[in-house]
């Protein structure tokens, strides 16, 4: 898979997703720690239990989120996850993250995040609302793994 251009994965989150809806302060200082990287189908990006982490976006390509037993939802590109140490400041990784087919992410290490929203602390305001809309995300993808065959 070739990589993906730092410039056009930022660009693209500027238009698509959580990033694209917050203010353009908040968005530029975001922008501004993206590190962007290509992974093969199959590599986690991480697993429950790994220490915690910054956020993540999916750019291009797709991800399985799931248990250590099971895939529980797929991410597609503009999809934002891993807030949950920030939030709730829980000590390790929940799920698990892995590209299901060649993909290409960009993530805001904790330490960035952290950096952003001492700086700025109504960033708070759109941490919460992706924090909201991925709550959305999980109880639909338990709706769904109740429907009978």
């Amino acid at each position: 898979m070739k990589a993906m251009r730092r410039t056009d994965a930022l660009g693209f989150l500027a238009k698509r997703g959580w990033l694209s809806i917050t203010s353009p302060e908040f968005r530029e200082a975001v922008s501004e720690r993206l590190v962007v990287r290509s992974y093969k189908p199959g590599d986690v990006i991480y697993r429950a239990g790994d220490p915690p982490g910054g956020l993540w976006a999916v750019v291009h390509g797709g991800i399985e989120i799931g248990s250590a037993t099971q895939a529980m939802t797929f991410g597609r590109p503009g999809m934002w996850f891993g807030e949950a140490p920030l939030v709730i400041g829980i000590p390790t990784r929940q799920v698990s993250v892995a590209a299901a087919q060649p993909t290409t992410m960009a993530t805001l290490p904790l330490a960035d995040c952290r950096a952003i929203l001492g700086a700025d602390p109504s960033g708070w305001r759109w941490l919460a609302f992706l924090s909201c809309a991925l709550q959305v995300i999980t109880l639909d993808a338990f709706k769904d793994q109740l429907l009978r065959d």
